[in-house]
């Protein structure tokens, strides 16, 4: 799907079908009209931030009244927001009608775009759960999945629940090795691939004993230093303060 005009490969707004690659390593896409369109990757430019492509995968979806779905793209102007969580009410002659987080009732009718950008919401992963919270929820993972078992996200999906979790995995002992293994801390992009290496041990201390070195001019008793001068006691005695004219001011307020 193209967002936005200007796209790389000079593709207009809309969506395509992707049919394959061709000879020249190329991706050949068909329009809404049944054209094909050839479209070289290496003509998106890496320092534009702006999304003018988007990439989905087709599947079949069957949805029940009182279902929960979750939208994966936002319609401001309806009130369905991305990640937010809607009910479907009733489903009659073709229209979905549903309702939103906010108790609005929206009717979507067969072609609207939101259909497709809707699923079932009865499980989410860890980085959608971040904001959400739930009296009760099952979770589930894997120790095999060695960059989604770690100390971050395993506290990311503790902390959604009120009252009570029920963790579901292969095996409990190589999972909880797995989390203590791995803070789940990201690296870098320089880092992964390789051009760039973080010092382990900076900031740790090598030497197990602290033993610092005193110099030698400090190491001399006390009968050999100098001796501090006598201070008179009638010195220490305080002084009176004058009274200045901001302070009488302030006195007679």
């Amino acid at each position: 799907e193209v967002m936005r005009a200007n796209a790389p490969g000079g593709l207009a707004c809309g969506r395509y079908d992707v049919e394959g690659t061709d000879g020249q390593g190329r991706v050949v896409l068909r329009d809404a009209q049944g054209k094909l369109k050839r479209f070289d990757p290496s003509s998106i430019d890496p320092a534009d931030k702006r999304d003018a492509l988007r990439l989905s995968e087709k599947h079949r979806e069957t949805i029940y009244e009182g279902d929960k779905v979750r939208w994966n793209e936002k319609d401001t102007a309806r009130g369905l927001m991305k990640s937010e969580e809607a009910r479907i009410l009733m489903i009659q002659d073709g229209v979905v009608t549903v309702e939103n987080r906010q108790g609005d009732t929206i009717e979507l009718k067969q072609n609207d775009r939101m259909l497709e950008r809707m699923g079932l919401a009865y499980a989410l992963n860890m980085h959608q759960a971040q904001g959400d919270t739930r009296d009760m929820a099952i979770g589930e993972m894997h120790s095999a999945a060695r960059n989604l078992s770690n100390q971050r996200l395993a506290l990311v999906m503790m902390t959604r629940v009120r009252d009570d979790i029920t963790i579901v995995t292969n095996d409990k002992d190589r999972l909880l090795s797995q989390i203590e293994r791995n803070p789940g801390d990201k690296t870098s992009a320089l880092e992964t691939l390789g051009e760039k290496q973080v010092d382990e041990g900076k900031g740790k201390r090598t030497s197990a004993e602290f033993s610092p070195k005193i110099p030698e001019h400090l190491r001399a008793g006390r009968d050999s230093l100098a001796p501090l001068p006598n201070v008179a006691r009638d010195s220490l005695r305080s002084v009176p303060q004058i009274d200045l004219p901001e302070r009488s001011i302030e006195r007679s307020r």
